[in-house]
C-alpha cells in the first residue's frame, strides 16, 4: 500500500511503516484518535481520523459514519492504528473494525500505538505479539526519512494547525483594524458622492477585479507540493484528491498517485478527512504570541509570522514574493462582501496547484478583520479541499459564520465525503460574468462592522 504525502509515495508494508508515514498524511502527530488509512479503491489512498470518545463504548455513530465514507467512495481494504491507552482504544477500535466489513472493506491489520509501542488488535499470539508490545522508532524509519528527505514536516499536533489559521495580535491587530476603518470609509464615500446603487455595484466590481489581478499577479507558480511553506492538516478522514492509479496489492503499498482527501468528517468531536499528504511547515514556538510589528504604511515588518508559515523577510509574501499591505488587505475584505467578487476569487483559484492559493488566503485570513473573515476562511477551506488537506479545510471553516453560504456549502461537502477530484468549479472569468450579468437583484453588499445607518441605502 502506498500513501502520498505531498505527492511523495509512502510505501507502508508494516505496522511501524504505518505508524511512521500517518503524521505526515495528516500533517501532524495524532494522539487520543482513531485513523483509518483506506485503499484499494477508485480515489486511491484516504486516510481518516476521529477522535476517541469520552466513552469508549460510543463509539457506534462515528464507526458508521467512517464506514459509510470509505464504502460509499468505493474502498476495498483497510488498515487501523488506535492512538491512546488500552481502555480506550480498544472497545472504539472494535466498533469501527466490526462497521467496515458491512461496507465492503477487508480488514488488513490493525494496532494500538502508545508511548513508543505498538499492540496488534488482531493478533493475540504471545509469540508472535508480546504482551508488552512491539517498540518503533519513527526517526529510524525509511518511511519518515523519505518524507524528510521531501522537506516534509508533521506538527506537534491539531492545536498547531489551529493556530496556523488564528488572527494575528497585539500592534498588527490594531494596524490592521485602522486599515479597515480606512477601507470602510473609502466604501462609504462613494455614496456620499451620490452614486446610485447600481454605479456602486458597477465599481465595486471594477475595483475587485482589479486587485485581484494584482495581487494574483505578484504569486509566482508553486513550487512542488513537498515545497510548501505549509503542512497539510490534520487528520484525514476522507480529505485528500483523488488520483488516477492502482494502489499497490495488499502487502502493503498505500500509494496514490495524489492524495484522496475528502474533507468530509471534521474531528470535533467526530470524524476528521484528510488527504495523504503532508506540507512542510517548521515547528512554531507555543509560547510566543503571533504578533507583528507594524510600520509605517501600514505594513508589517520584522516579527513573527503566522503560526505556520516559514520565515520570510519583512514585506514578503509565500516563496518570497511582496505580501499585500495592510490597506490592500482591509480593501479586499470590504470588496469581498460582494458575492460577485468573493466568486471571482473563487473560480481563479488553481485547482490542480492550490498550494499558492492556500498560503495567500492563510495570510489572509490571518490578518483580516474578524468581521470580514468569513470569505477568505471559505477560500482558503476549498483550495486547501482541492489539495486534500481536509484538516486545514475544516479549522478554516471554524473562522467563518456558521451562516455564510459558502460555509455551510463546503461543510456539506465535506460532510458528504465527496472526493476533490469531483469539486471543481469548472467555470471562467468569462463564464461567471456572463452568469452574474444574467442577475439583477445581486443583493447590496454590507460592512458588517458598520451600523446599518452608516451603510450606503439600496
Amino acid at each position: 500500500m502506498t500513501a502520498t504525502s505531498g505527492r511523495t509515495p509512502l510505501v507502508i508494508r508494516s505496522i511501524p511503516d504505518a505508524i511512521a508515514a500517518v503524521p505526515y498524511v495528516l500533517g501532524f502527530h495524532p494522539a487520543d484518535s482513531l485513523v483509518v488509512i483506506a485503499y484499494a479503491g477508485p480515489h486511491d489512498t484516504c486516510a481518516v481520523r476521529v477522535d476517541l470518545p469520552g466513552d469508549p463504548y460510543e463509539t457506534g455513530p462515528a464507526a458508521r459514519r467512517i464506514a459509510a465514507l470509505l464504502g460509499g467512495n468505493g474502498f476495498r481494504r483497510a488498515l487501523l492504528l488506535g492512538y491512546g491507552p488500552e481502555h480506550r482504544v480498544t472497545p472504539a477500535a472494535a466498533a469501527v473494525l466490526g462497521r467496515l466489513p458491512a461496507e465492503g472493506l477487508k480488514v488488513d491489520d490493525a494496532a494500538r500505538v502508545a508511548d513508543g509501542r505498538w499492540w496488534s488488535l488482531l493478533c493475540h499470539d504471545t509469540a508472535c505479539c508480546p504482551r508488552e508490545g512491539h517498540p518503533y522508532d519513527i526517526s529510524a524509519s525509511v518511511v519518515a526519512a523519505q518524507a524528510t528527505l521531501a522537506g516534509q514536516v508533521a506538527l506537534p499536533d491539531r492545536s498547531e494547525l489551529v493556530r496556523s489559521v488564528a488572527p494575528l495580535t497585539g500592534p498588527a491587530r490594531a494596524s490592521m483594524s485602522r486599515a479597515t476603518d480606512r477601507a470602510e470609509d473609502r466604501f462609504l464615500s462613494w455614496a456620499r458622492q451620490g452614486l446610485s446603487p447600481a454605479r456602486i455595484r458597477s465599481r465595486l466590481c471594477d475595483e475587485g477585479l482589479t486587485l485581484l489581478t494584482r495581487l494574483r499577479g505578484r504569486r509566482p507558480p508553486a513550487p512542488p507540493p513537498a515545497e510548501q511553506p505549509y503542512p497539510a492538516d490534520e487528520p484525514r478522514a476522507s480529505e485528500g484528491t483523488p488520483a488516477p492509479g492502482p494502489p499497490k496489492a495488499p502487502g502493503r503499498d498505500i500509494r496514490p498517485d495524489e492524495p484522496h482527501t475528502d474533507p468530509s468528517l471534521d474531528s470535533r468531536p467526530g470524524v476528521e478527512p484528510s488527504a495523504t499528504s503532508a506540507r512542510t511547515r517548521p515547528r512554531a514556538d507555543p509560547d510566543k504570541s503571533r504578533e507583528e510589528e507594524p510600520q509605517a504604511g501600514g505594513q508589517p515588518r520584522a516579527g513573527r509570522e503566522p503560526t505556520g508559515a516559514v520565515r520570510r523577510l519583512p514585506g514578503t509574501g509565500p516563496h518570497g514574493t511582496t505580501r499585500p499591505g495592510d490597506d490592500e488587505i482591509a480593501w479586499l475584505g470590504v470588496l469581498l462582501t460582494s458575492l460577485r467578487i468573493r466568486d471571482e476569487a473563487w473560480v481563479r483559484i488553481d485547482e490542480e496547484r492550490p498550494h499558492d492559493d492556500i498560503a495567500f488566503w492563510r495570510d489572509v485570513l490571518c490578518r483580516i478583520d474578524e468581521a470580514y473573515a468569513s470569505a477568505p476562511a471559505c477560500l482558503l477551506a476549498y483550495a486547501a479541499y482541492c489539495a486534500g488537506d481536509g484538516g486545514l479545510a475544516n479549522v478554516a471553516l471554524d473562522r467563518a459564520a456558521p451562516d455564510y453560504s459558502m460555509g455551510v456549502l463546503l461543510r456539506d461537502i465535506i460532510e458528504a465525503g465527496i472526493p476533490p477530484a469531483r469539486l471543481r468549479m469548472n467555470m471562467t472569468s468569462d463564464e461567471l460574468a456572463a452568469a452574474y450579468a444574467e442577475v439583477d437583484d445581486l443583493a447590496f453588499p454590507e460592512l458588517p462592522r458598520r451600523r446599518r445607518e452608516e451603510r450606503p441605502a439600496s
